[in-house]
């Protein structure tokens, strides 16, 4: 009797660790490779990219009108966004930067599209939330795919979001690169390149050599000024960068926008010639720049600048929208800005509100300033 006691207890023993292993092999998944996003039956995939919301507790209703009206009508299988996602001087208390985090994070929640989040500099600025802490609340949204490598890589948000075969191979099709660039005052840090490279190796040595790949960061890359052509010092919409003009290059795409200087760090650690030596980043899509969309290529790489979506930073009006790039499963894409007037005309009933809200706002954000002054001199 007591041998088939034995033999009880050793079977459910077992059975407990093998359950504890696959509870273990689970949790191991990120957020992205648990949703295992793949290529539609058509070989396309589509994502809409918005930048530099930078907004606070209360998002601009033109802006938030402008969103749910390009996910109706793009229907894209992921969204993006790059950075200053909120705006940390207007959100100094947990709530309103948490508020301000749910203006935008609810209506994809809403439409149940997945979404990829890196950091700005604006994101973390003055805010009583800090970045993990923000990452742990975009965590609590089904749709959000934002995840942290941890300590070992600088930065908070640094993570891939593979895009499977329409097929059911399993295979990693496309890559999707997401950095915290703003954790090194605007660039990335050694470590963080070293990460990539361990993550690229690995994509390529599971699915057969080098994942097409697009990565995406707040800020442009310095090799920007590379990219762009130097001309006559007086020649119309020329910007200067260290006292030399420049303009777009002739394979800028159509649809390409240069209305301020692109405003990278100094700093270059080697980011883009890891991109050329990988083999796989064909694209750095970036925002910080908001008057600035963008598409040009040097060295193989396309620098990709996506403007503002939102309307208390500054910009130019007209430029103001997001931009889609659509994925092909034979690991080409193409991609083209969109901005608000294709999609709120003036004639739309919210767009009146967009004068109103602007003076609303600034009204809210001084009382907002106020009670958070209140509360630390009550804290003291």
């Amino acid at each position: 009797m007591k041998k088939y006691v034995k033999r009880i207890i050793s079977v459910f023993i077992s059975v407990l660790l093998a359950a504890a292993c696959l509870s273990a092999g689970a949790s191991a998944l990120t957020p992205a490779e648990e949703k295992h996003l793949r290529f539609n039956s058509d070989g396309k995939f589509t994502v809409l990219n918005y930048s530099d919301f930078q907004d606070d507790i209360i998002l601009n209703s033109v802006t938030k009108r402008f969103i749910k009206n390009t996910l109706e009508k793009v229907k894209p299988d992921l969204v993006v966004l790059t950075g200053d996602n909120i705006d940390g001087r207007g959100a100094k208390t947990e709530k309103a930067a948490k508020k301000a985090i749910d203006n935008y994070m609810s209506v994809f929640e809403s439409f149940g599209v997945p979404v990829a989040i890196v950091f700005g500099n604006h994101d973390d600025d003055s805010t009583a939330l800090s970045k993990e802490e923000q990452v742990e609340f975009y965590s609590s949204y089904s749709v959000s795919l934002m995840y942290d490598e941890g300590e070992d890589v600088s930065g908070v948000g640094n993570y891939i979001v593979p895009i499977y075969a329409s097929d059911s191979s399993g295979k990693v099709k496309f890559n999707l690169y997401m950095f915290d660039d703003c954790a090194s005052s605007h660039h990335l840090a050694l470590d963080q390149i070293e990460w990539y490279k361990a993550q690229s190796d690995k994509l390529s040595s599971e699915n057969g050599g080098p994942v097409p790949s697009i990565a995406f960061q707040h800020v442009i890359m310095p090799e920007i000024y590379d990219a762009l052509k130097q001309t006559d010092k007086y020649r119309p919409g020329a910007v200067y960068w260290k006292g030399k003009p420049y303009v777009l290059p002739d394979n800028a795409s159509e649809d390409s926008v240069l209305n301020e200087r692109p405003s990278p760090d100094n700093t270059d650690l080697g980011e883009l010639q890891a991109f050329i030596e990988q083999k796989d980043v064909k694209a750095v899509v970036s925002g910080h720049d908001h008057g600035n969309a963008f598409d040009v290529e040097y060295k193989g790489v396309r620098f990709i600048s996506t403007p503002t979506a939102g309307f208390r930073p500054s910009g130019n009006l007209r430029t103001r929208g997001a931009r889609i790039i659509e994925l092909d499963e034979d690991g080409t894409f193409e991609t083209h800005r969109i901005t608000m007037f294709d999609y709120i005309g003036a004639n739309d009933p919210y767009f009146p509100l967009l004068v109103f809200e602007s003076a609303f706002k600034q009204v809210i954000a001084f009382f907002d300033e106020m009670s958070w002054q209140l509360e630390q001199i009550i804290k003291k």
